[in-house]
């Protein structure tokens, strides 16, 4: 998982997250998170989101284009929380990320 400045295909200029870090956010997104977990978490969004950056995943290996999550704040509700770039590739069915598309309407 990397750091990488917005508006990129998310290939060069990345700043890797610690594999702690990592695991902290997976479980905190995935909703297994301990206190330590959400404030690392938040952490982390709260910086990459400042810093203009978006989350890259490294569920497609070290050479494919990866699929991205954009920081965000919910003002009514006072949280950050991690949005999809749906426009980018998608995460491996494996990814605690994947989600898979919403049935059409």
């Amino acid at each position: 998982m990397w750091l990488i400045p917005k508006d990129t295909s998310g290939t060069t200029a990345r700043v890797p997250v610690s594999d702690g870090l990592k695991t902290a956010l997976v479980r905190w997104y995935t909703g297994r998170g301990t206190e330590a977990d959400h404030r690392a978490s938040v952490s982390l969004v709260v910086t990459s989101r400042e810093n203009h950056k978006w989350i890259a995943c490294d569920c497609l290996g070290e050479t494919r284009t990866p699929p991205l999550m954009s920081p965000a704040y919910l003002s009514f509700q006072e949280t950050y929380y991690l949005r999809r770039l749906t426009s980018r590739p998608s995460h491996d069915e494996k990814c605690p990320f994947h989600l898979p598309q919403a049935p059409q309407r």
